[in-house]
This record gives structure tokens, sequence and C-alpha cells, in this order.
């Protein structure tokens, strides 16, 4: 049987839903300019130091305090982790890329599904209370579909994967 709410959760992790995160490397550019990532070995090894040094310890944790903050109706646990986890990205084209993609999730989710939260979030952003992370806003839409926390963890871990993975594909002959 198909589970429904997981699949409409899972469109947003497909490298060709408009999310924009196909046009955001976070930090691997510049490896590959400095050439420590220049083939397919140096590219899984930065991969894997990303996704298990960096982005399961700040991006996923985010997501795990703003699902609890949900359940809780904790609206302030939720604008502190939305300031933390922009702040915690010290170069500025990758606090400049998560606002880019947050913004364009935070819309698409607005148009496709008429979420309490979502909308919540899209409103702190205007009052500029909110930079709109989408960590933040993949786990509102994940609570709003009634999607399991781990479900929207892996979901949103593998999505990165995917989009950093299209952009090395681009950017180093990998496999030659």
């Amino acid at each position: 049987m198909i589970d429904h709410q997981n699949l409409r959760l899972f469109q947003f992790c497909d490298s060709q839903f408009p999310t924009g995160a196909f046009s955001h490397s976070f930090g691997l550019e510049t490896y590959i300019q400095r050439e420590s990532v220049n083939n397919d070995d140096t590219f899984v090894q930065w991969l894997k130091l990303f996704l298990n040094e960096q982005l399961t310890y700040s991006d996923g944790l985010a997501m795990r305090i703003v699902y609890e903050a949900l359940e809780a109706n904790d609206t302030e646990k939720i604008l502190r982790m939305d300031q933390l986890i922009f702040v915690q990205s010290i170069p500025k084209e990758t606090r400049v890329g998560a606002k880019q993609m947050g913004t364009r999730m935070v819309k698409l989710a607005t148009e496709l599904y008429d979420s309490e939260w979502i909308n919540w979030y899209h409103e702190q952003m205007k009052n500029k209370k909110a930079k709109l992370h989408p960590a933040i806003c993949f786990t509102m839409l994940g609570y709003h579909l009634g999607v399991d926390i781990g479900t929207i963890i892996d979901y949103y871990l593998y999505q990165n994967v995917s989009s950093l993975t299209q952009n090395a594909v681009r950017a180093i002959p990998l496999g030659q």
C-alpha cells in the first residue's frame, strides 16, 4: 500500500522539484576550487563528512527540536531554532543559500498545502522574526502531513545528498 502522506513529503526531495537546492553547493564549490574534491572518491569522502559531521548534527538536530516544539505548540522555541540554525552557518553563501531555499520551500508548501504552521512561519518572516530555514519548513510540512520525525529527517538528508550529488556531477568529472 502506498503511503500518500509520505509521497507528498517526498516530492520535495526530487531534484527536479523547484526548491532551489540544485543551485546551492553549501561549501562543495570551495572544496572543488581548492582541489580537495576532484574525483568520485574525494567527493564521497567529503559528502560523508558533511552528512555525518555537519548536516545531521545541525539541521537534523534542529528538525527534531522543532518537531517537538510543534507538538507542544511552542512558537518561541521554533523562532529560537530558526535564529540558531541561521547564525551557525558561518559562510555568508551558506546562509544566503539556506534562506533562498527556505523561502522557496515555504512558497511551494503554502501553494500546495493549507498548513497553519507553514503559514505562521511565512508570517514570521514577513515580520522579520524568522529567516525561513529549509530544515524547519521541511519539518513543518512533514508534521502537517502526519509523517513521523525519523522519516522527515531521513527524507531531508536524502534530499541534500541527492542535490549535492547532482551538483558534483556537474562540477567534477565523476566516474571518468
